[in-house]
């Protein structure tokens, strides 16, 4: 019986790696490629499609087909800083900050029901945006030169 929940145990921790690992993939690859966002959606097969934003079009990064969505889900809503927990809103959100390319990188997370989807299928998404002052100097010393030109 001790061995059998010891097994449970090392299933549930090889889980929780398998979401991180694509958690942290998705958001460093975000960084590195300058997307504006990642969304984390349910594919009609129950499996999680990744997604990244550039300039308002959403781009296929990955459908991962070794997790299910409502494991993928509750993985970034536990990993979120809550924005204000004594005020909860009716679409969980909150802050995620990362080491990514030695800057600290943050990333608003908000997570609504996801539009399309079948019956009986979870419905929440994530919807990721990142906040990356590298990326937002660069835009403003274009904006400004662009002014003055």
């Amino acid at each position: 019986e001790a061995e059998q929940e010891s097994l449970g145990t090392l299933a549930d921790e090889v889980s929780h790696h398998t979401y991180e690992h694509i958690f942290e993939d998705a958001l460093v690859a975000a960084v590195r490629d300058s997307a504006d966002g990642v969304r984390f959606a349910p594919a009609e097969d129950g499996k999680v499609e990744i997604t990244l934003r550039f300039d308002e079009a959403w781009t296929l990064w990955a459908h991962e087909e070794r997790v299910h969505a409502e494991g993928m889900m509750a993985y970034i809503s536990d990993n979120i800083l809550k924005v204000d927990p004594f005020k909860p809103t009716q679409i969980p959100e909150g802050i995620i900050q990362r080491w990514i390319e030695e800057s600290l990188i943050r990333f608003r997370v908000s997570m609504p029901q996801a539009r399309g989807v079948q019956a009986g299928q979870p419905t929440q998404q994530a919807l990721i945006d990142l906040l990356d002052r590298r990326k937002m100097v660069a835009t403003y010393g274009r904006l400004s030169t662009e002014q003055r030109g």
